[in-house]
């Protein structure tokens, strides 16, 4: 299971870095929000690195 996951925060571009910020928000918010706060997290996630937010 871990090489599952691990597989998802490896890319650097396109869908796979997008799984793997998703992942990476969810872990810190525990796993527990809607998908209008996921949005909200990813964009300020991105932004914390110094990224353009997904569209």
């Amino acid at each position: 299971m871990i090489r599952d996951v691990t597989r998802f925060l490896a890319p650097s571009e396109g869908k796979g870095l997008l799984m793997g910020d998703i992942l990476r928000v969810l872990l810190v918010c525990m796993g527990a929000l809607w998908l209008p706060e996921l949005r909200a997290e990813l964009e300020g996630f991105r932004r914390t690195l110094g990224e353009e937010p997904p569209t």
